[in-house]
């Protein structure tokens, strides 16, 4: 409601400057604009044609001293990739003439408006030499006005909910922000270990896998980087009860720190939002085996015969047919050579289709014979081998940190976390080849870590 009325009052005064197709890709670019109010938009929106493939385009808003810039999106359609590698919308404060990223944007999902932490933003678009889309349109406008009324909270989605809702035990935003540190009683959870919609079982080729039968995995769960829309996928990852996740520690490789990450739980499509999903952020992470939100850089600063990372939430999970925890198996258990599991996530495919859903892959338990490569020396105690020797599916890159789920009876438990999941390592090789089975980290010998660290720190 701000942003309609602000957009108003300026209309009323002024006409935006539509900025025309090609003003701020030129050798001259970034565009620096200035004023109260304008319309940015990607060349050839105007005549509905498609952006150019192969371009870039660079505006500079300057708003006057202590004033900030809000855009409001009206239409967005960019091609939709991971972490958005291919085309892109992305969005930065310039602080001290450094550029500092706010935000990334593709897919066609209509981004919340958002604000300029200081006086400038800039706005990059780029494609690439391939796909294009119909493009993006926005409005801009400065403003000494907050993103919210007074009245109101601003969750961490930018979206806005009224102070009187603040610890009322209902996720008003979506993401958890408005039920921070309020200490309420948790709701029962349900059985664990039993989903309301069986999965579908039977063999098939994540590489050469199967959409899944959406909801029948309610243990699984997404990490993402934050600062991208609609998917900056990172891992996969397993519900243990409604305050803590657990998935792989390499999976903060690359130096990610908690802030630039968030969950997705009840999740099924990758690009779109899903009626069933929650989104939640992390409050603290412990890398095994008690380092508290380290920053990992390098292979050695984890250690991958271990290789499990516990995420507590930043607020409670609300549990429903979507949302459920995963049974743990008992201490020490040992899986049989020969039988079977499943594997899940939204990784990469390599042209099996179906990399835009939740994809399952059944999964024979290996002899640890198998698992032995130059990069690890696989170690049964603290490991699983899974996968097949014959090649053709199995887990690959971005599964990582999801669970391996075996049927006891009637529930399933999760017994391994991916670890490495191609034939050399977990972030380069090839996957599903001949003779390049997964490695798992072992859950049933770390039982007494994940009971005492979610003790110690809850």
């Amino acid at each position: 409601m701000v942003s309609i009325l602000s957009l108003l009052s300026f209309l009323l005064v002024v006409i935006p400057q539509t900025l025309g197709d090609d003003e701020a890709c030129g050798p001259n670019q970034p565009k620096i604009l200035q004023g109260s109010t304008g319309i940015i938009q990607s060349p050839g929106f105007s005549d509905r044609k498609n952006y150019p493939e192969t371009i870039q385009c660079t505006y500079e808003i300057q708003a006057p001293p202590g004033q900030r810039v809000r855009l409001n999106f009206h239409f967005l359609d960019i091609e939709t990739s991971s972490s958005c590698r291919y085309d892109y919308l992305a969005v930065y404060n310039k602080i001290n003439e450094t550029q500092y990223r706010e935000a990334v944007f593709c897919g066609n999902v209509l981004p919340r408006d958002i604000m300029s932490l200081k006086e400038i933003f800039v706005i990059r678009f780029v494609s690439d030499p391939l796909i294009t889309a119909s493009g993006f349109n926005l409005t801009w406008l400065t403003t000494d006005m907050s993103l919210c009324y007074p009245e109101e909270f601003q969750c961490k989605n930018r979206k806005c909910v009224l102070d009187e809702v603040l610890c009322d035990g209902t996720d008003d935003c979506g993401d958890g922000t408005d039920e921070e540190g309020c200490d309420l009683p948790l709701t029962p959870a349900p059985p664990c270990g039993q989903p309301v919609f069986p999965p579908i079982e039977g063999a098939d080729r994540i590489i050469g896998g199967q959409e899944v039968r959406q909801g029948s995995w309610p243990w699984q769960a997404e990490l993402q980087r934050g600062f991208y829309s609609p998917n900056g996928h990172v891992c996969g990852a397993t519900i243990l009860n409604a305050n803590w996740v657990l998935t792989a520690a390499h999976c903060f490789l690359d130096g990610l720190e908690k802030h630039r990450l968030r969950l997705h739980l009840g999740k099924h499509n990758a690009y779109l939002t899903d009626p069933t999903e929650q989104v939640r952020y992390i409050d603290t992470y412990i890398i095994y085996p008690r380092e508290v939100n380290k920053k990992i850089t390098a292979m050695s600063d984890f250690d991958i015969m271990h290789d499990f990372a516990l995420i507590k939430l930043n607020a409670p999970l609300k549990f429903t047919d979507y949302v459920r925890p995963a049974c743990l198996p008992q201490k020490d258990y040992e899986l049989t050579v020969g039988s079977f599991c499943y594997v899940t996530g939204w990784g990469v495919t390599r042209g099996t289709g179906g990399n835009d859903v939740l994809k399952q892959a059944e999964s024979e338990i290996l002899d640890e014979a198998d698992c032995s490569t130059e990069f690890v020396d696989f170690n049964s105690t603290t490991m699983i081998c899974t996968g097949t020797q014959a090649g053709g599916h199995g887990v690959c890159h971005g599964d990582s940190g999801g669970p391996l789920s075996c049927k006891f009876g009637d529930h399933w438990e999760v017994l391994g976390v991916a670890s490495y999941v191609t034939r050399n390592n977990m972030i380069s090789g090839l996957c599903g080849v001949k003779n390049g089975p997964s490695g798992y980290a072992r859950i049933s010998t770390h039982i007494d870590w994940i009971n005492d660290i979610m003790e110690s720190f809850s």
